[in-house]
């Protein structure tokens, strides 16, 4: 525990998969929102992660436990296993650990195929945590936005509060920035914000 209690912040996980999908190497490092350039922290941030997954071809949400340990002194470690590369993975079943997961393109754009086909085969709480993850990595620079947006472009189609909480929470954030900015008044003459998912 002393990695959690003892030292500043939570991870992002990086999920890295081969280019047949059939394995991923998954790196840690220290989420920030904002680094400051200027920064003489010089910490190596490294925490003890629990990594729970699960498949597109299992998609058994319910096995919340830790498959894998990524230790405080692991730089990657590799998993194998996974299925190919035209099926997707997600990390953090449930949302059972306390971290941010950032996957490859791929497999981002196999979540959102998903999502737009049948957002029902991933679980509700994994719905939002990809609608959260997605939005505050774009926001961190670690993602684009188009594929942040065209993540929560499925919410027409969510009737679920937890995603949509997520979302509108998220998007409070984008709103806020571009009220700061000339275009403001067409944002919100147009709703052009909100027009990508409602």
């Amino acid at each position: 525990m002393e990695t959690w209690t003892l030292q500043m912040g939570y991870p992002v996980i990086k999920v890295i998969r081969s280019a047949d999908g059939t394995s991923a190497t998954v790196t840690q490092e220290r989420f920030l929102l904002r680094k400051d350039a200027k920064s003489t922290d010089a910490q190596v941030y490294r925490w003890w992660v629990p990594l729970s997954y699960t498949t597109q071809a299992t998609a058994d949400f319910s096995k919340t436990a830790p498959s894998r340990w990524l230790s405080k002194t692991d730089s990657k470690i590799t998993i194998r296993s996974l299925p190919d590369s035209r099926q997707w993975v997600i990390f953090n079943v449930q949302e059972t650990g306390y971290y941010r997961v950032n996957y490859d393109d791929n497999n981002w754009e196999l979540l959102i195929k998903q999502l737009k086909a049948d957002h029902t085969k991933i679980h509700v709480n994994n719905r939002a945590q990809l609608i959260d993850d997605a939005l505050n990595l774009a926001r961190a620079g670690q993602l684009s936005y188009s594929l942040s947006m065209n993540l929560i472009a499925y919410l027409k189609k969510e009737t679920s509060y937890v995603p949509w909480a997520t979302a509108l929470d998220n998007l409070a954030y984008i709103h806020k920035l571009f009220s700061h900015n000339g275009a403001y008044g067409a944002l919100k003459v147009n709703g052009a914000l909100f027009h990508c998912i409602i």
